[in-house]
Formats: structure tokens, C-alpha cells, sequence
């Protein structure tokens, strides 16, 4: 069975659902013809099913500057930014990288929090490549996709592109929080001084909580460590950071030295002056990713046109969503008032002081947890008026503490009034309220910028073999703190045998062959 019948085969499948996996995808294959093609033939006859449905990839690098144009003919506010490089033949140019930035994304990022995580993923199609992500978050922490580009590898140099791109045609914001791993590209763009939009108060760097406790975990594999410096970076006070660090200190000196030469304040909830929002993790950002797994594998110019109709897909059905939530008379986001409620709850039990009316200047005790299972017996000062409280959870989450609520309980305020604007459904509306715009049939895209012919750096055109079309899990998958079980997205299944595609085994000990080699004994 060679890979054209395949890919004849399999087509209408990957037309219907360009996300199936090559595993899923030889699954059809034996159902159907009942034979085992190897993983190789089955990714190659979907190369060619992508390609009869999409058009071939040389063919859509020299396409990518037409669609481009054609994207920002229909909604002038789109931006697009494409980068080639000279070629010796004349009237063609060799495809560097490309950026694009959805007009409604754009407009509607200015009603969401000002925090975005970047990140990257790889370019599963016939040419090597990595699609860079910036996502924000809407009022209802779910996240909110901003600006996409495909570059050939991430470094310095493209990494400090994007993030230029993002500052110059996506956002002039000010006090930017932008939350990464810490791959060394990004953190020589924020270490260099000369990237003005990168510096404060411009923009403020910020790590993924999961990586750093990689990184960590990493160098000494120590669970208990591990659980430690989760605990220290999630605390929302100094006292109770320093606590923690010191007993990382205990546990391994050496853990506890490569810790204090971090900037706390890119690592640390304590430290980082309410900049994130109570955002630790690019969890929600990834789940994205898992989202547009389909369009990795895809040629280029479908790539863009995939994220195109994905995006205003998601607007319009949050858009719906937030205006039936708005004319049902709701206020605050369903993610707002859980918190909300939650701090109302614990608000119950504690004893206020006013110090003072006019400087709106309160103390607050808690009680202790008669159990000894939490909750220890503490004071709090509160500061209405600068909108401040040392258990420091108010100025991290931007959303009144137990200890405000407890306050306005007993001085009839209404505590939601202290309840950050970018949690309301107002602001959820409006991040999703831009409209895409239809595009124009073909045949009337304008001419492009680029009149040159695109052609793809062959420098980047696949090996034969045995390609990895998802990451490798490790312990940082274990513990998805943040992310929302309904956007949890699988990287990709769980392995199965060659022979009965049954999970925990695998082909050598298949009771299938074992059964077919005993029997076959026995007839001989």
C-alpha cells in the first residue's frame, strides 16, 4: 500500500479535521483496509492529503504575500509584516519570517488586563520552523489570542523582532507585563538595554512559575524541593516567601544560592508589585497551543488562513457568550465572583478596627484555625484609599481580599466596588465586541507589497524519518495548577501497541502475537 493510495484514503479525513494525529489517523487507515502502515508512510500520505487539499508548501511561501494583503484589505487595522531574504536568481527572495496581528485582537486587547505570555511552538510540515504565540487574558481569565508569527528558529534576533512587532503594531501600552520561559533568546532581548520597548516602565519581564520549578527539579531532583519553590514563588507575602526560602536553604544550599541570584522579581508573587495580575504560569497560553496543533503541519499561507477563521471562531462565540451575560444583567465574570465569594466566605470571621474615617485606615485580626490546619492568627492593616492590605493578595489579584470585604461588611460599603474593571463582563464584551471582516474572493486580492517570488529556505526542508509530532511530557504536566479543566488540551495520545493499538504494552509484548505465535506453534 504506497503513500498516494493512502493519502487518497485518508483525505477526507484531514479535510474534515486537519488536527488528527498520525496515530489516529493509522488507526482509520487499518479499520478501514484492515493493514498497519508504519508511522513514516501514514505522515507522509498526510503530507500529500495536505497538500492536494491546501495546495503544495513551495506553492504557498510564493502565495503568502497576496493572502497577506488580501487580509489587511479586508480590515485595514490587520497588520502583517513579512521578511525575506536576496536570492542570487533574480525576481525571487528567499522566506525569513512573517507576523500577523488580527485587527479585532488588536482593538479588543485594550479592555483586557495588561499582561501577555509569548511563547513557541514547532512547525510539524514538510519545512522545519517555529510558530511564535502573545496571548492575553479576557475578563474571565480565559485566554485571549493576540499576535502569531513563523520564523525559522528562535533566538535573540527573532524573538526581539516579534517583541517589536507586538510593541510597535499591537500595543503602546505602558506597564506591559509579559510573562515567558526562559529560553536564553528571550532573556538576552530583556537584558539588552538598548531594547527601549522592552525596559521599564515600557514593559516588565516576567517568568513562568512551571519552568523555573523545571529548571529547578532539573538540577537536583528533589520532589520536597520542588513543592518548596512552587510554594515560595506562589506566596503573596515577603514573610511568608522568606520562610520558604529558608527552608530551601535547609534542604539544599546550593538550590537555595541559584534562587537568591534570580531577579525575585521576575520569579516571585511577593516581589512583583502586582505586575501579573496573579498570573504565575503561560498554562493558558499553551492550552492555545494545543488549539492550533492542526495548523503546525499545515503549508504556510494555510497556516495564517487556519488561525484567521480559528480566531473569529472564538470571538464570536465569546462575543455571544458575554452579550447574553450582559443582558441577563451580570456584572462580574463567573471567574470574579468565585474568588469573590470565596474571600466573602473567609471574611466572616475576622474583627475589624477603624483607625481613622478620613484616612479610610482599618486593622483587621483573624482568628486562628482552632484545627491548626491553616490560617493562622495574624493583624492586617488596610488602606482603603491607597488600595492596599499587607496580606498583599489585594494588590496581587487586583480583587478585594477577605480583610476588605470584612470591612465594607461592617461599615455597609460594597466591597465589589474594589473589584478590578478588567473582571467585569463590560470588559469581557468589549475585548470580544470587533468584528472580522469577510475576505474578498481571490480572484480581487490586491497586488502585494512583495512583487519578488517567495520561495522556502530549503536549508529548513524536513529529514526523512520518523518526525515527533508532540512534546515530550515531563514533571512539569503533572501539576496544572492554573489551567481550567475545560481548555485542557491533550499534546497528544497516549502510546499504544503497533499490532491490537491496545494502551500498556507494546508490539514485542503484545498478548495478540504472543497468542498468534503459540497457536501458529501449535499447528506446525
Amino acid at each position: 500500500m504506497d503513500s498516494k493510495f493512502i493519502a487518497i484514503t485518508l483525505e477526507s479525513y484531514i479535510r474534515e479535521d486537519i488536527s488528527r494525529t498520525v496515530a489516529t489517523l493509522r488507526s482509520v487507515l487499518h479499520a478501514k483496509h484492515g493493514h498497519w502502515a508504519s508511522h513514516y508512510k501514514v505522515w507522509d500520505a498526510k503530507q500529500k492529503a495536505v497538500a492536494a487539499i491546501y495546495g503544495g508548501f513551495n506553492e504557498s511561501y510564493a502565495e503568502l504575500p497576496r493572502f497577506l494583503a488580501a487580509l489587511k484589505d479586508a480590515d485595514p487595522t490587520t497588520v502583517t509584516q513579512l521578511k525575506c531574504d536576496h536570492r542570487s536568481v533574480p525576481g525571487t527572495c528567499t522566506f525569513n519570517c512573517a507576523f500577523w496581528a488580527f485587527g479585532p485582537c488588536i482593538e479588543g486587547f485594550k479592555y483586557c488586563r495588561p499582561v501577555i505570555s509569548i511563547n513557541a511552538t514547532h512547525l510539524y510540515g514538510k519545512y522545519k520552523g517555529k510558530l511564535l504565540i502573545a496571548m492575553a487574558t479576557d475578563a474571565n481569565n480565559e485566554v485571549y489570542p493576540l499576535a502569531f508569527a513563523v520564523v525559522e528558529s528562535e533566538s535573540k534576533e527573532t524573538w526581539g523582532w516579534f517583541l517589536a512587532c507586538l510593541k510597535r503594531y499591537v500595543t503602546n501600552r505602558t506597564n506591559l507585563c509579559i510573562i515567558s520561559d526562559r529560553h536564553s533568546g528571550i532573556k538576552a532581548c530583556f537584558d539588552d538595554t538598548r531594547m527601549t520597548w522592552l525596559q521599564p516602565p515600557q514593559a516588565h519581564h516576567r517568568y513562568c512559575l512551571r519552568h523555573v520549578v523545571s529548571n529547578v527539579n532539573t538540577k537536583w531532583k528533589i520532589s520536597e524541593l520542588k513543592n518548596m519553590v512552587w510554594r515560595a514563588a506562589s506566596a503573596n507575602q515577603v514573610r511568608k516567601f522568606q520562610a520558604t526560602l529558608d527552608l530551601i536553604r535547609n534542604v539544599k544550599p546550593a538550590a537555595h544560592r541559584y534562587l537568591e541570584n534570580e531577579n525575585k522579581e521576575k520569579w516571585t508573587l511577593a516581589h512583583d508589585g502586582g505586575r501579573r495580575y496573579g498570573a504565575m504560569t503561560t498554562n493558558l497560553s499553551e492550552c492555545f497551543n494545543g488549539v492550533l496543533k492542526g495548523a503546525c503541519s499545515l503549508p504556510i499561507t494555510a497556516m495564517v488562513r487556519y488561525t484567521f477563521f480559528k480566531v473569529n471562531s472564538y470571538f464570536d462565540a465569546r462575543r455571544n457568550l458575554a452579550l447574553e451575560q450582559l443582558e441577563a444583567g451580570q456584572e462580574w465574570c463567573k471567574y470574579a465572583m468565585e474568588k469573590f465569594e470565596k474571600n466573602q466566605a473567609k471574611a466572616k470571621d475576622h474583627m475589624v478596627t477603624r483607625m481613622c474615617t478620613q484616612a479610610r485606615l482599618y486593622q483587621v485580626d483573624t482568628p486562628g484555625n482552632p484545627l491548626g490546619n491553616g490560617g493562622g492568627q495574624h493583624t492586617h492593616r488596610v488602606d482603603l484609599r491607597g488600595m492596599t492590605c499587607t496580606c498583599g493578595k489585594w494588590e496581587a489579584y487586583k480583587m478585594p481580599c477577605s480583610h476588605v470585604i470584612a470591612i465594607c461588611a461592617k461599615y455597609k460599603h460594597d466591597a465589589q466596588q474594589f473589584i478590578d474593571p478588567y473582571y467585569s463582563v463590560s470588559h469581557r464584551f468589549h475585548s470580544y465586541e470587533p468584528v472580522f471582516q469577510p475576505l474578498k474572493d481571490r480572484l480581487a486580492w490586491p497586488d502585494p507589497e512583495e512583487t519578488r517570488v517567495v520561495m522556502p529556505n530549503l536549508h529548513l526542508i524536513r529529514n526523512k524519518g520518523r518526525p515527533k509530532s508532540t512534546r515530550i511530557r515531563n514533571e512539569m504536566d503533572e501539576n496544572d495548577r492554573e489551567l481550567p479543566t475545560s481548555l485542557w488540551i491533550e499534546n497528544g495520545p497516549k502510546s499504544r501497541c503497533g499490532l491490537c493499538r491496545q494502551e500498556g504494552h507494546n508490539r514485542r509484548t503484545c498478548p495478540t502475537r504472543n497468542a498468534e505465535s503459540t497457536s501458529g506453534g501449535a499447528a506446525s
